[in-house]
């Protein structure tokens, strides 16, 4: 059965169009945790530039600026494996991607020593200060504690959430099933919890995929 839910389907990986054109895809949503309102979608091109959409542009009159117009907020940082980057004054880090460098230093005469000292590199985007960044490896929290799959999307009303869409199983044996935003205990960056249990989930509504325009 599906949801019956009168909303925008905003799903992460869905194509994004202006002006007529392909510009990239919806890689992240950003959101208000505490009015629970969708604020932008995080924008990936063919290059890699990652920018934030804001939600007022989604259906906006055609001479609007677009998507291409906006900066990039796409950081990349290389430090320390106990590092971690900290907020800006008018941005907090959105989700983190880790990926582990190690340094290699060579001995007196050339040979290999291994590792001298281990760093990661870190890729993560600026978001509006006091907003929380989901991506699509975000986890969904079950009541007990449990991680019973991930953010898929967001249904949307206006802006406002009325579910967070949330998959579970693997590869072709997966399952879209909508939470509604009133039993969301707690959005923040990478991390959705929920105040219902693993078997409750289980019995809420399918949803329909969508795409997204701009």
């Amino acid at each position: 059965m599906e949801a019956n839910v009168g909303a925008m389907h905003l799903r992460l990986g869905a194509s994004v169009r202006c002006d007529g054109a392909v510009v990239g895809h919806a890689v992240d949503v950003v959101v208000d945790p505490a009015r629970l309102l969708l604020t932008h979608v995080a924008v990936e091109n063919s290059r890699g530039v990652v920018r934030l959409v804001p939600i007022k542009l989604v259906d906006g009159p055609p001479d609007r600026p677009g998507a291409l117009t906006l900066e990039p907020v796409r950081q990349f940082a290389r430090m320390a494996f106990d590092e971690f980057p900290t907020a800006e004054a008018e941005a907090d880090v959105g989700v983190q991607t880790i990926g582990w460098m190690p340094y290699l230093e060579d001995a007196q005469f050339g040979d290999y020593v291994g590792p001298f000292e281990q760093t990661i590199s870190l890729t993560y985007d600026l978001i509006p200060k006091g907003d929380a960044e989901l991506g699509r490896s975000s986890p969904v929290i079950s009541a007990e504690g449990e991680d019973v799959g991930h953010v898929e999307g967001l249904l949307v009303d206006e802006g406002r959430i009325t579910h967070v869409v949330l998959e579970q199983g693997h590869l072709w044996r997966t399952r879209d099933v909508a939470v509604p935003v009133d039993v969301v205990a707690s959005i923040k960056t990478d991390a959705v919890a929920v105040r219902l249990t693993k078997a409750e989930i289980a019995a809420l509504d399918g949803v329909k995929q969508h795409r997204l325009h701009f």
